[in-house]
């Protein structure tokens, strides 16, 4: 269900057929100006939403609200009335709504809305479905040939620092995952080539496993 975006119609009416009032003695309810409830106004609105869920690296909640949309257009008045004047901007229903003002509001409103909402960057990694070797090889191959050269910039740079975490522990793996911000330096323009790693640091390690090249 994380793949799949529901739309759908709704009706929405500008009044209730019914309404209740609570007067007292002698009081008379307020007018209706309506002369059945087939004269209330209503609008049909498209609406899409997503199941919820959370982004791990954003930390943010998405709540699945894609976007609501009302079949209407903006006019103006062609004529004064006691509601308004001629020229007056109004909102009104578009009258027919067919195949192809459904297909326009897709299009133009509902599929923008949800590649609006689409995570930035690799964050949202897609799969690809396979049946078969033949399959499987090229959806490999596909995803291999998609790799950005900022993805590998960022492995290596990963690579550099977990090492350093590693030679710190004495070849051990009881340290924390190191985090350099590397989307913000390369916005920046200060992301490095590689890490220095201290002298220190890597004379002990050489030391610890008699490395042959230790400066002496």
């Amino acid at each position: 269900m994380y793949d799949i975006v529901h739309v759908d119609e709704k009706w929405f009416y500008e009044d209730v057929d019914k309404h209740s009032h609570y007067a007292v003695e002698g009081e008379e309810a307020p007018p209706r100006r309506r002369r059945s409830k087939r004269f209330i106004p209503k609008t049909m609105f498209l609406a899409a939403v997503a199941k919820p869920r959370y982004d791990y690296h954003t930390k943010y909640m998405f709540d699945g609200k894609i976007g609501i949309w009302p079949f209407t257009v903006d006019s103006v008045a062609q004529r004064s009335s006691v509601n308004r004047l001629k020229g007056d901007p109004i909102t009104k229903n578009i009258e027919s709504i067919d195949r192809n003002v459904y297909k326009d509001y897709l299009i133009g409103k509902v599929i923008p809305a949800i590649k609006a909402k689409w995570p930035r960057g690799e964050k949202w990694k897609l799969t690809k479905g396979s049946r078969g070797i033949a399959q499987l090889v090229n959806a490999v191959a596909s995803a291999y040939n998609d790799i950005r050269i900022e993805t590998l910039e960022n492995v290596f740079l990963s690579l550099q620092a977990i090492m350093m975490c590693a030679l710190a522990c004495n070849g051990g793996n009881e340290y924390k995952l190191p985090h350099y911000n590397k989307a913000r330096l390369r916005r920046e323009h200060k992301l490095p080539k590689s890490l220095p790693c201290a002298k220190d640091l890597y004379d002990r390690a050489a030391k610890e496993v008699n490395w042959p090249f230790l400066d002496s």
